[in-house]
């Protein structure tokens, strides 16, 4: 059963007017031309509103017929990918394949990620129209996982499971009495991933 995200709860009657919006336009073309028309008009005026996977869910649960245009909807964006995403859904990533996700964290360093790989698709995130969202369960977890990735965010995607020794990142000084591990970069210094690949080697693709 589809549990409505509290979001769209609390703007419920935007997305029903969006949706009678979406019936009154599409009402209106008389040929197939001029429904192919529509649904890219729709899907270029609101695109962070049809790129979400929930909205598109709460349609279908509000007006069962409109599986159709929701499909033809995500048929629109599959056949009009930005540059980012194409980059990385052309990849063709399998379905519980292993994979190692490379990216820079939150707080400026490395972050290196072991998953089993669910699915991807083209989305917004924040300011960003060039975005994907990728689901996918984390090594050790059983629970699926979502993460979006989005333009000018460098990534680093390698076949299988990889474990990076993070202490390539530090200069590491032994004396009697302690280690000190001193960083060789600044924080979001994009050099990090050069570490990265002079360990593990190429990846199967790096995106930026």
């Amino acid at each position: 059963m589809y549990e409505i995200p509290s979001y769209i709860k609390a703007s419920e009657g935007f997305y029903l007017n969006l949706l009678d919006k979406i019936y009154t336009d599409i009402a209106k073309a008389k040929t197939e031309q001029e429904y192919t028309d529509t649904i890219e008009s729709l899907c270029l005026k609101n695109r962070s509103e049809l790129m979400n996977e929930n909205v598109l869910q709460f349609f279908i649960n509000e007006e069962q017929d409109t599986e159709k245009i929701v499909s033809d909807i995500k048929n629109y964006y599959l056949a009009h990918l930005l540059p980012y995403q194409n980059a990385i859904i052309s990849l063709g990533l399998k379905h519980d394949e292993k994979y190692t996700i490379v990216t820079m964290g939150e707080f400026g360093s490395i972050s290196c990620q072991k998953i089993t790989f669910d699915r991807v698709v083209p989305a917004t995130y924040a300011q960003f129209d060039d975005a994907v969202k990728m689901t996918f369960k984390p090594f050790k977890k059983r629970s699926l996982y979502q993460s979006y990735f989005y333009n000018n965010q460098e990534i680093l995607i390698y076949e299988g499971w990889k474990d990076f020794d993070s202490d390539a990142l530090y200069t590491i000084t032994e004396t009697k009495d302690c280690t000190v591990r001193t960083s060789k970069h600044t924080c979001f210094d994009i050099s990090m991933f050069d570490d990265v690949i002079k360990q593990l080697g190429e990846p199967m693709a790096k995106i930026a």
